[in-house]
């Protein structure tokens, strides 16, 4: 990208970006002295939570006069705070690919890239497309674990459990701390009819995170096919009290009202995200 003389740094896409949380916009510098790319980056990825339907025209104008990479970077960002997560995994998809020489010559921001593509295109339920995205990213960097838990989720959302649960052996063999392959891999087990490996990945998960949502969802549902109501109903209710906004709440309430229980709180919903609910 010739319109700077260092690389612009892409921060990785998380939940923040999907609109949990952002900084606040960053104050625009005056109009006679340009940002810096680098700082005209900040300022557009912080501009995301504040207004994001602005920040992805400010994106899209940028990109025109020449933003290269950072701009389009910026524009995925904005797509999935609306909530575009097809559109975004998209543009993140042709960035791992077809990035300017920044990313072309680093294959673990490209590894990343990837990655980012595999969560949106996860988002977006499209979980082939997602499982070609994470495995792109596994093929740069074969020994990113969190890599692994995505291809993983990209398979289960295919019921493919059993190829899920072997990608989520491998992300425990490389890191043994790695609270969400714990989650992703009780609940393909759960799947699976495995309920006591379930059960116990399920607490090693809340033993590293006791709070972790999806955790605290999966054990109850796992406790409650095995007949222990009040275990269910226990970690449903700290659920709901600990992330009330939560997607995973929603289903606890669900499913406490399944069993004649009021919950913390009262609402609706479907499924687990697993990469796919059940």
């Amino acid at each position: 990208m010739g319109f700077s003389p260092r690389p612009v740094r892409l921060l990785l896409l998380s939940a923040a970006v999907v609109g949990v949380c952002l900084p606040a916009l960053a104050a625009s510098p005056p109009a006679a002295t340009p940002a810096s790319p680098e700082k005209r980056y900040q300022a557009c990825m912080d501009a995301v939570a504040a207004n994001a339907p602005k920040a992805l025209d400010d994106a899209r104008a940028w990109a025109k006069a020449g933003g290269g990479d950072p701009s389009r970077h910026c524009a995925a960002a904005a797509e999935m705070a609306l909530g575009r997560f097809s559109e975004a995994g998209e543009t993140l998809a042709d960035l791992a690919q077809h990035g300017g020489a920044e990313i072309a010559d680093n294959p673990v921001l490209r590894a990343s890239l990837w990655g980012q593509a595999a969560h949106a295109f996860l988002a977006a339920d499209l979980p082939e497309r997602a499982e070609q995205a994470a495995a792109a990213g596994s093929g740069l960097v074969p020994r990113d674990p969190s890599l692994l838990v995505l291809h993983a989720r990209a398979l289960a959302a295919q019921d493919r459990y059993g190829d899920a649960i072997r990608d989520l052996d491998r992300a425990i063999t490389l890191d043994p701390n790695l609270t969400e392959a714990y989650v992703f891999r009780g609940s393909a087990l759960r799947h699976e009819g495995a309920l006591d490996a379930a059960q116990a990945d399920l607490d090693k998960a809340l033993t590293l995170d006791p709070e972790q949502p999806e955790a605290l969802l999966e054990r109850g549902i796992v406790s409650r096919l095995r007949g222990n109501d009040a275990a269910a109903e226990a970690d449903w209710n700290k659920l709901i009290a600990s992330a009330p906004r939560s997607a995973a709440a929603e289903s606890a309430r669900l499913n406490l009202e399944k069993m004649g229980k009021t919950g913390a709180e009262t609402g609706k919903t479907e499924k687990t995200k697993t990469g796919k609910g059940g």
